[in-house]
C-alpha cells in the first residue's frame, strides 16, 4: 500500500478472473501513442495479471506531427509510427495488436479521405468481425465527451459502441462497453498540485479551466504501471519530445505515486445483463461478470 500525492490510500487487487478461464479485454484506439496515455496504465496492469490484453488502432497515425525529421530515415511517417506502436505494445504487454490501417484525419479533419470522413458502416463490420474472433469480455474506448474533441477519437467511440451492440446478443459475446476518462480533472489536479509543491511552472493548470465535470463509474488502481505506460509512451518519439513538459515534468520516481489511479465511465452493458448497484465506484473491469 501507498499514499499517493492526491492524499487516498491505494490497494491493488487482481482482477476478478472465474476459474481457470482466462478473462479478455480489448481496447480500441484511434491512432499510435494513444494505447500508453488513454487507459495505458489499465492495460499494462491488466496484462501483468494474466488478462489476455487485445489492443486495436483504427488508424496509421500519418497525419501527426514530427518531432524529428531525422526519426523517419527517409519512410513515411505512417510506416515509423507502425513500428512505434509494436514497441510500445510489447512493453505493455499485449497479447495482440491489430491495426485497421485508415488514414489519420488530423484533428481538423483536414485529410479529406480520413477516417472520420470514412463510411462507418464497413468500419463497424470490421470491428464486430473482430470482437467475434477475439472474444473479449469487456470492450474499452473513448468517453464520447473527452472524444468530443478529435474527430477520429469521436468515429472511434462510434464504431465501438455499434459494434459492440452487433455481439452482444452471441453466446461468450462482449458484457461490458467502458469510455475510457483520461486526463480526468482528478488526475491533472493532482498534477498540478505535484508542480506547485515543487515550485515549477505548471503545464496544467490552463486544462483544469476546460476540463469536463467529474464522472466516472470505475476507478482502477494501476500503481507502478503508470510508468510502464509512460515508458510505452517514449516509444513514440516521432510524436511526443523526450522533453515534453505535459508528459514529462513529473518524474518517474514520482509519477506512480502522484495520481495512481485511471477512469472509465461504463457506457453499456449486454441486454439481459443486470448489473447490481455498486456501494461504491468500481475499481475492477470485471465486476459482476
Amino acid at each position: 500500500m501507498f499514499r499517493s500525492g492526491y492524499g487516498d490510500e491505494v490497494s491493488q487487487t487482481s482482477p476478478e478472473q472465474t476459474g481457470t478461464e482466462q478473462r479478455c479485454v480489448m481496447f480500441v484506439h484511434a491512432h499510435p501513442d494513444d494505447e500508453t496515455t488513454k487507459g495505458g496504465g489499465t492495460a499494462a496492469w491488466l496484462a501483468a495479471t494474466g488478462v489476455r490484453t487485445v489492443l486495436v488502432v483504427c488508424t496509421d497515425g500519418g497525419a501527426g506531427g514530427v518531432t524529428d525529421h531525422a526519426l523517419l530515415g527517409g519512410r513515411s511517417l505512417a510506416e515509423v509510427r507502425s513500428d512505434e506502436l509494436a514497441a510500445a505494445a510489447a512493453i505493455m504487454g499485449f497479447d495482440v495488436v491489430h491495426e485497421l490501417g485508415y488514414a489519420d484525419s488530423g484533428s481538423e479533419s483536414e485529410v479529406p479521405q480520413g477516417f472520420a470522413s470514412q463510411p462507418i458502416a464497413p468500419m463497424v463490420d470490421q470491428l464486430t468481425d473482430l470482437i467475434e474472433v477475439e472474444r473479449p469480455d469487456v470492450v474499452v474506448t473513448y468517453d464520447p465527451e473527452y472524444a468530443a474533441n478529435h474527430p477520429d477519437h469521436l468515429r472511434c467511440h462510434e464504431i465501438s459502441a455499434a459494434a459492440f451492440a452487433q455481439t452482444t446478443t452471441d453466446a461468450g459475446g462482449p458484457r461490458k462497453l467502458y469510455g475510457s476518462r483520461f486526463f480526468s480533472r482528478r488526475r491533472v489536479q493532482a498534477m498540478h498540485d505535484w508542480t506547485v509543491v515543487h515550485g515549477l511552472e505548471s503545464p496544467y493548470e490552463r486544462a483544469l479551466e476546460k476540463l469536463p465535470d467529474e464522472r466516472f463509474t470505475t476507478r482502477i488502481a494501476i500503481g507502478e504501471h503508470a510508468v510502464t505506460a509512460r515508458n510505452a509512451l517514449r516509444e513514440h518519439q516521432t510524436q511526443i519530445a523526450h522533453d515534453h513538459r505535459w508528459f514529462y515534468t513529473i518524474p518517474d520516481a514520482d509519477f506512480a505515486h502522484v495520481y495512481p489511479w485511471e477512469e472509465f465511465e461504463l457506457l453499456a452493458v449486454a441486454p439481459g445483463f443486470t448489473l447490481p448497484m455498486p456501494a461504491d465506484v468500481e475499481s475492477d473491469l470485471f465486476t459482476s461478470l
